[in-house]
Formats: C-alpha cells, structure tokens, sequence
C-alpha cells in the first residue's frame, strides 16, 4: 500500500519489470541514486558509509530495496540513520498499520 518512486524531481515510478537491477552481482551506485533522495547519518566524521551499490525486489505487492557495503565499511553501533526516498500512500492504507520497515 506503499511504493517507492524514483528519486528525481517527477518521481517516476519504477520499472516492476526490468530484470537488470535485482540481484546482489548487478548492485550499483546509479541504482542507489535512483532509488534514494538523500542518506544521512549522526557520524560528525565519517557521514554515512559510502554504499558500494544498490539494487531492488519487487514481489507481489512489496517491493525490497537493498543497499551494499564494502566489507569494513557498513553502519556503526551507536549511530542514527536516515534515509530518504519518494514514496505513496495507495488507497487502503490504514493509520494504525506499518508499511515501512528497515533491517
């Protein structure tokens, strides 16, 4: 009941049929940039780790988008992360439900 959107200014939807940005191997940087708008984190020194790609699921109605570190160098203990994407609220979507969740 939520989709994630392309990160540029129209929000393009993404392409549920392309078959060249969802697996692991075909992680890429331009893939993260369509995907998010900003990424954040609390770190004064080192910012948010440098993603070494980005790729996405889509199944049925959920939609899965990845994001890969070199070794050595993900997210830390002790550190707030944010990340920003254009998303929509379909009809349906209930107040008291999650509909996004990070792990």
């Amino acid at each position: 009941r939520v989709d994630i959107y392309q990160s540029g200014a129209i929000a393009n939807e993404i392409d549920t049929t392309q078959t060249s940005e969802d697996e692991l191997g075909e992680a890429r940087q331009s893939v993260c940039g369509k995907l998010f708008k900003e990424l954040w984190s609390s770190d004064p020194v080192n910012g948010f780790p440098h993603p070494k790609g980005c790729y996405y699921l889509t199944r049925g109605n959920t939609r899965e988008a990845f994001v890969v570190f070199q070794p050595g160098s993900g997210l830390r203990a002790d550190t707030s992360y944010q990340v920003v994407f254009n998303g929509g609220v379909k009809t349906g979507a209930n107040t008291n439900e999650a509909y996004v969740s990070l792990f």
